[in-house]
């Protein structure tokens, strides 16, 4: 527990916590010499305040380059470890046809940065898939955040790749088009619409 808050995989504490982290400052106060701490009642008073705060719903503009990854660094799949499907291809009951998109190569390293919390890893990931990759990397990175549940991963690259040139949003909607995916190529045209 305390490693999670310590890491910041877990951002508020419980109340019988914060007592413990208290009752363990005090003592090492006493026994360093040093000024008494925060009373508890105070204390709770913060974690509390702190945790009305948090329940509030976020205000970021979805367009506003301050707002960040938004809400996909909060969001794992869990079954995204690896792009090994379970029935070997030959074997398998799926129809497979030209049209299935290819999975990305960076699927699984943006899975374990966001499993592992080192979300600014993950946003680095998300920016450069967005807007600096390749079109066709681009839409493989959309087409498999979507196909593996990451669909807040999929709008934020969504929201960085309707910032590129005209030629690469139109190219990026073709391939999404060619891989079956007409409703992420229209959202990525709105949103290039409206910028």
């Amino acid at each position: 527990m305390l490693s999670a808050l310590i890491n910041g995989r877990r951002k508020r504490p419980s109340e019988r916590v914060l007592k413990d982290l208290h009752r363990q400052a005090v003592q090492h106060a006493e026994r360093q010499g040093l000024p008494t701490p925060i009373p508890l009642d105070e204390l709770e008073k913060l974690r509390k305040a702190v945790m009305e705060y948090s329940a509030r719903p976020a205000r970021l503009c979805a367009s506003c380059p301050a707002a960040g990854p938004g809400p996909a660094i909060r969001h794992v799949q869990s079954t995204v470890t690896s792009a090994v499907l379970p029935v070997p291809l030959t074997e398998g009951d799926r129809q497979h046809s030209g049209t299935d998109a290819p999975v990305w190569s960076g699927l699984d390293g943006l899975a374990a940065h966001i499993g592992e919390g080192r979300a600014q890893d993950a946003v680095v990931i998300l920016r450069y898939a967005g807007g600096a990759a390749a079109p066709q990397e681009t839409a493989a990175a959309l087409a498999s955040c979507q196909s593996h549940g990451l669909e807040e991963a999929a709008r934020d690259l969504l929201k960085y790749a309707a910032e590129r040139v005209d030629r690469d949003v139109m190219s990026i909607t073709k391939s999404l088009l060619d891989w079956q995916r007409p409703t992420l190529a229209v959202d990525l045209l709105g949103l290039a619409l409206s910028n």
